[in-house]
């Protein structure tokens, strides 16, 4: 009996001292007293750290409390006694183990006194951190799978859905929890792009269960629930499990954007090609190492004179009008530096003609660095043209000194001004100086400083207009007054308010006194024309009365507000006015005189309705290429009236001719005729007495006609003496 205690204490000690397991014993107290050196290597503790200490030393101390409650619970036989339980045992070095235990009470004699606790323990610290790894990567696995943007889907070998990602439904059009266990094709790949049905055994995802391959789609179509498609791009993958196909991982993106993208960038490289073959810039790529032309658009041969055909036979040396060292050396600096605005450069075009061009380079890093990308402009006209407008500029200063017109600048923000050489001539001033506003306010004569203060302050800076005014100022170092005209644009900022004002003044002195000799004139004319005492009518080159003097007032009994305005054929019966009128649209449009420049005698027409006889003299002159007629009126009534008693003394001398005609003529020839019979040689003769008696007769006759014409010829003169 004694040796088989001894062959069992020693199996004890033997398995207590080489199990693998952990071994723990502690007293009634929960004071450790043995454990094995498993366990030591455990805690990396020796006994005496150990021995006759409380087992809470073994704990992390967030956990003693909760721990020591287990211990004692199981010594009550609550818990742990029999079960295992998984406890935290720290190493001395401040690490933490987990540890599977399972303990039993060793009991007294009397079976019921609790005198010490055996724990066996089991180190499952990697194995729990396997699994938390383990865990990690799944739940990492599914946040990925759940955050993608690509949709991803699970297949079994029937081709029903054992696993959707969110990113898959949304684009899907479903929840995920509507797909589980659905087949796949029927539901959102059955119909093909065109509208035709798209047959199970033809799928490519299904390939994938049936060869073990990876498929690859670009140009097909997923539908969703809502019965829409759109393009995708899908792979179908197979999966194998211990060696055996169980389905697939189907991937797909919705690539409407991307086609979108692919269709704008294809439109803005046809019009990128247009743009370069349209252009009017000359745009050619050339090699760096070789310098022969790789492309050029059309802009570059027409230019150049060269055709197409000869693209592979051009050099930049070619063309370039510089030394083959120097384009090398361009080359060169563009390439280092990568600078894009060259400037200005010479071309040589194939009949040899030289021509200004300016350049822009990009240099192809991003793509080849071989290639240079040239844009140039020819400028060959714009440079003839700023020599045309140095030219032009000098001829404007000796123009402005000619008409006397000098420029200036007005800066509001400072309330300075500055003048041309001119202007200071005009104003008597230095061109060299700036000027304030107030400087230039006492320049201004005193009569015309308020006037033009409120016109620059409401109308130019106030209603924004532009400034125009001709006033009075007094030169500066000759005191002489001076009228000038001043004209400005003002320049505003973005919020509207006034900047700068450019402009011009010239000095009108000279054609200010001609304007006023000439309305001083055209007093004198007006006068003259007034105090005549004919009618004075003026008309422009529409036939509109623009004068009406007093005295065609008192003929027609207008007045002159009546009339001002209104066509000549107004103071004419309306029997003439057609023809007037064809004859003034014939004479403006051919210059045919007619009866223009003469004096014709017609009727017009009184206020009144009267219509009477008038004598027109119409004359015209030109003034600015604009024609203006004079029509001088005089009323010939009594003159007419006068005419006709001419006439009836006309009538009356024609009466009085007549009776000389027959009544005298008669008696006289019959009086000579008696004559002839009277015997001058014998004075007694009978037939003398005869011949005498009818001469007394005849002549008593004569006598009497000629009475008659006597007293018609006094009433002639009585008519003359009352006309």
């Amino acid at each position: 009996m004694v040796m088989k205690n001894n062959l069992n204490i020693q199996y004890f000690e033997n398995l207590f001292k080489f199990s693998n397991g952990l071994i723990i014993i502690w007293d009634k107290d929960l004071n450790i007293t043995h454990f094995n050196p498993a366990f030591e290597k455990l805690t990396g503790r020796k006994e005496k750290s150990l021995l006759g200490k409380s087992i809470e030393i073994l704990f992390p101390e967030s956990k003693v409390h909760s721990t020591m409650q287990l211990i004692r619970n199981a010594e009550t036989g609550c818990c742990l006694e029999g079960t295992e339980t998984e406890i935290e045992i720290i190493h001395e070095n401040g690490f933490v183990n987990t540890v599977i235990w399972n303990s039993a009470l060793v009991l007294d004699d009397d079976g019921k006194t609790i005198v010490a606790t055996i724990a066996q323990g089991l180190d499952i610290t990697e194995r729990k951190l396997t699994e938390k790894k383990l865990e990690r990567l799944n739940l990492q696995k599914e946040l990925i799978l759940n955050s993608v943007a690509e949709g991803v889907l699970g297949l079994d070998i029937q081709g029903k859905h054992t696993f959707v990602n969110p990113a898959a439904a949304k684009m899907l059009g479903y929840e995920t929890k509507e797909l589980i266990g659905l087949p796949s094709h029927s539901l959102w790949h059955h119909t093909k792009t065109d509208g035709s049905s798209y047959p199970q055994e033809e799928c490519p995802i299904y390939e994938a269960f049936r060869d073990g391959k990876v498929h690859r789609v670009s140009s097909e179509v997923f539908w969703k629930k809502d019965g829409s498609c759109f393009p995708v791009e899908f792979a179908s993958m197979p999966i194998y499990e211990m060696g055996k196909l169980i389905g697939a991982v189907v991937t797909f993106t919705d690539i409407t954007e991307r086609k979108k993208t692919e269709e704008a960038l294809t439109r803005s490289e046809q019009r990128m090609n247009a743009f370069v073959n349209d252009s009017l810039l000359c745009i050619y790529f050339f090699n760096t190492e070789t310098k022969n032309i790789i492309y050029a658009n059309p802009s570059f041969y027409k230019l150049l004179g060269y055709s197409p055909k000869e693209i592979d036979t051009i050099t930049i040396y070619d063309f370039l009008n510089h030394a083959k060292e120097s384009v090398d050396e361009f080359v060169n600096h563009v390439i280092q530096t990568k600078q894009r605005n060259i400037g200005e450069r010479q071309w040589k075009k194939k009949d040899g003609e030289v021509i200004e061009m300016f350049v822009n380079a990009s240099h192809g890093d991003h793509i080849n660095s071989k290639i240079l990308y040239i844009s140039a402009q020819n400028i060959s006209e714009s440079k003839r043209a700023e020599k045309e407008l140095l030219l032009s500029e000098h001829f404007l200063k000796e123009s402005q000194k000619v008409s006397k017109i000098g420029s200036y600048v007005l800066d509001i923000s400072i309330g300075k001004w500055k003048c041309t050489e001119e202007l200071g001539k005009i104003f008597g001033l230095s061109a060299e100086d700036e000027y304030s506003f107030e400087e230039w306010v006492a320049l201004i004569h005193p009569d015309h400083q308020k006037m033009m203060i409120d016109y620059f302050e409401f109308e130019v800076v106030g209603k924004k207009s532009r400034f125009d005014k001709e006033y009075k100022i007094i030169n500066q170092k000759t005191k002489k007054e001076l009228w000038v005209n001043g004209i400005g644009e003002m320049e505003f900022d973005h919020n509207n308010v006034p900047i700068k004002m450019v402009g011009t003044i010239q000095d009108i002195t000279e054609r200010k006194e001609t304007q006023q000799k000439i309305i001083d004139s055209e007093k004198k004319f007006r006068s003259v024309l007034q105090s005549a005492k004919d009618s004075i009518v003026l008309a422009n080159g529409k036939g509109e009365i623009i004068f009406w003097n007093y005295f065609a007032e008192k003929i027609f009994g207008y007045k002159e507000n009546e009339v001002l305005g209104k066509l000549l054929t107004f103071i004419m019966p309306e029997r003439y006015r057609t023809d007037h009128h064809h004859s003034f649209e014939q004479h403006v449009s051919t210059n045919q005189e007619q009866v223009f420049d003469k004096t014709v005698e017609f009727y017009g027409l009184k206020k009144n309705g009267k219509e009477f006889p008038i004598e027109l003299s119409l004359s015209h002159w030109t003034n600015e290429n604009e024609k203006f007629y004079c029509g001088i009126i005089r009323d010939i009534t009594e003159r007419k009236n006068a005419e006709e008693e001419q006439k009836m003394h006309i009538k009356r001398l024609s009466e009085i001719a007549f009776l000389q005609s027959h009544h005298v003529r008669a008696p006289i020839a019959s009086i000579l005729g008696l004559l002839q019979l009277i015997n001058y040689e014998n004075p007694a003769d009978e037939k003398n007495s005869e011949v005498f008696y009818h001469l007394k007769k005849t002549s008593e006759m004569c006598d009497v006609v000629i009475k008659e014409i006597i007293q018609k010829t006094s009433e002639i003169e009585e008519l003359n003496k009352k006309c």
